[in-house]
Parts: structure tokens; sequence; C-alpha cells
């Protein structure tokens, strides 16, 4: 394990623990502990625990190294320098929080940075992953794709959270900045993740390249629509953008059920009354 991924662990960790002592504070009426909990939550927690599993398994995954190892180790001190220095200003602060927040855009930004690093100045490893799942290469390279897209989602959902806090944007724009970071940062890489591990742990492939490519396609339009929608204050297109969301969702338990299911053992009994399908 690289000292970024151990240090984002830690961050996440500690991002965690301060999380729940706040969310005390909001249950015990303080209800300006609210906005620092949820933001402690989702750029700290749920982000470090994120980039502490990409920085781990991306390399594992693309057969590659990352050219500039302490890039990395300097994203993941910047990570949980400005994650503190953001939740000082959300307490002590409030002046502050919109150059805090612009200082976690521009860490965010290193995550980007260090991806496309990884993928077109990577060292190739000596052996590939081992690969033995049918179309998996495939799917691997277009789940990639994905994870790239979701990693700018993070700089430029906290890019546009920084301008509305400096009331360079219109107040509505919060909202769509955290549905940015919700839909397309943290869910665009649980999926894109999910493609990469969730066949390998089970052995069984994804069911369909095409119906991978369609899940993420679905994907990238709904959050096209729902942040504008929600910055412009059109909730027509909102509703269409949540709906094709919705489809996303749908399209990627279809896609990944085949993965999720356990094999019977070959010396499992069959039920009475049952028909084995062979394939």
């Amino acid at each position: 394990m690289s000292t970024a991924t151990r240090v984002f662990g830690l961050t996440a960790l500690a991002a965690l623990a301060g999380a729940t002592a706040l969310h005390v504070g909001v249950l015990a009426g303080e209800q300006v502990l609210w906005a620092p909990m949820v933001r402690l939550l989702l750029f700290g927690w749920i982000t470090g625990f994120i980039l502490a599993v990409s920085y781990h398994a991306m390399p594992a995954f693309l057969a590659r190294d990352f050219p500039w190892p302490a890039l990395s180790t300097s994203h993941a001190v910047l990570f949980a320098l400005t994650t503190a220095a953001a939740t000082a200003a959300d307490l002590a602060r409030p002046t502050l929080v919109p150059w805090t927040t612009g200082l976690q855009a521009a860490t965010g930004a290193l995550f980007l940075v260090n991806v496309m690093s990884l993928v077109f100045h990577g060292r190739r490893r000596s052996t590939g992953p081992s690969v033995t799942l049918p179309a998996q290469r495939q799917v691997d390279l277009i789940a990639s794709r994905a994870t790239s897209a979701a990693g700018a989602a993070l700089p430029v959902g906290l890019a546009l959270l920084a301008a509305a806090e400096a009331g360079r944007l219109a107040p509505e724009w919060r909202l769509a900045a955290v549905h940015l970071a919700t839909l397309g940062w943290v869910l665009g890489m649980v999926v894109g993740v999910g493609y990469h591990v969730l066949p390998r742990t089970s052995g069984r492939p994804i069911r369909s390249v095409g119906l991978v490519r369609l899940q993420l396609t679905a994907h990238a339009l709904a959050v096209a629509l729902i942040v504008p929608a929600l910055g412009w204050g059109r909730p027509n297109v909102f509703v269409a953008g949540g709906l094709l969301m919705a489809l996303a969702m749908v399209l990627f338990a279809v896609a990944v059920r085949p993965s999720l299911a356990v094999p019977r053992r070959p010396d499992a009994p069959i039920a009475p009354g049952s028909i084995e399908v062979r394939r």
C-alpha cells in the first residue's frame, strides 16, 4: 500500500469521526453544524475513501504504475490539509469558506492530473492484470473512461460551490454543485469501480458490453441535465434528468446482476422439482 493510499485512508477516517461528532451537535440542537457536517461527510469521508481505493486499485486494473509517485503523495497531503482548513472555516471563519472550497477544488484537480498521467504516461508493468472473463478488458477500458469523467466532476463541483459561496453564482448553484459531486463524482466512481471489481470478485462476467456503454451514457446525460436544471431553476429539465438517472441505475443493476450471482457448486444437490439449465 502506497503512502498516498494510507494518507487518504487515515484522512477519511478522521473526517468520519469529525462528522459523527458534528452530527451529535446537530442532534443536540446546534443546526449551525449541519453544513460543516455534510461537507465533511461528502468531501472528507466519502471522497477520501474513494481516493484511497482509487490510488490502490487503478494501477492494478490498468497494469501501470504512477509515473510521479511524489505527486500522488502531495495530493494526499494537500487533501488532508484542505479538508481540515475547509472544516475550520465552516466552524469559525465563514468569510474564508469560498477560499477554502476553492483550494479543495484545486486539490481535486490533482486527482484528474494523476489519473491522466497514469493512463498516458504510466510505466507498464511486466505482467498485466489477470483477466479471464469474456470481454472484461473492454469493460475495464470503458469503466476507466467513466472514472476519469467522474474525477473531473469533483473539482468542477467544488469550483461551482466556491463560486456560489462567494456570490459569483446564484445560491441555487450550491445545490447544483452538491448534485454534481454526489451523482457525478461519488456515484460515477462507484459505478466505474463496480464494473472493475464485481466480475473479478465473483468470477462471473458482466452481462453485456453494449449495456455498460448504454448505462454510462444515460448516467452522463442525466448529470448533464440535472446540474444546470438546478442552477438555472428548470424543474421540468430536472425531472427529465432524474428519470434518466433512475433508468441508468436500473441498467447498472441489470448489467452487474450476473456478477452478483453465486454459482452453484458442482457437487451441490439439485432441489426437487427444479430444472437444471446448462450453458
